[in-house]
């Protein structure tokens, strides 16, 4: 059946939809907070739009600042979610910025600096493209863990970082 407040297909039988609705009449879930279908579904994608970190770093992170412009006005709901998920993924890429800065500081060492030419040299890449890949692999089990708490009409703020958007 479907429910007319959010137009949600339900199995036949259910007391009450996921946005709350019941189909019986008895009293609204009080466990679903009062976030449409559409508000709730646009959140869920932002938060989503942040594994495209995977394919492309950057990608990902315009992706989220795209939904988030496109539909902040609209969403109460999805502003908070894309203030933080754009304040998140800001802060990676000043952790990658300042990655990147030490790569190049590394390999500008002169020719004679043993540094270089030893495994130091690799280890130190090596240690510096794990922790760039640990910061993607972070960043999109928090908008795995954005996405669910948003379908569960939760508030969720990704940790750390600093403020760019309030």
């Amino acid at each position: 059946m479907k429910c007319p407040k959010c137009a949600l297909f339900n199995p036949p039988g259910a007391e009450f939809c996921d946005c709350g609705y019941s189909f019986t009449g008895a009293s609204p879930r009080k466990d679903v907070p009062n976030i449409s279908f559409e508000e709730r579904s646009w959140t869920i994608a932002l938060n989503l739009a942040g594994l495209l970190t995977l394919l492309n770093f950057y990608l990902g992170i315009v992706a989220v600042f795209a939904i988030w412009l496109v539909k902040r006005r609209e969403f109460q709901f999805l502003n908070h979610f894309g203030k933080n998920a754009i304040n998140f993924w800001a802060m990676n890429v000043v952790y990658k910025l300042c990655l990147l800065t030490i790569s190049l500081a590394i390999l500008s060492l002169p020719e004679s600096a043993d540094f270089r030419v030893t495994s130091g040299f690799v280890l130190a890449m090596s240690y510096l493209a794990a922790f760039g890949s640990i910061l993607v692999c972070v960043g999109c089990i928090y908008s795995i863990i954005g996405a669910t708490k948003a379908n569960e009409g939760k508030v969720f703020s990704y940790p750390g970082g600093i403020s760019f958007f309030r």
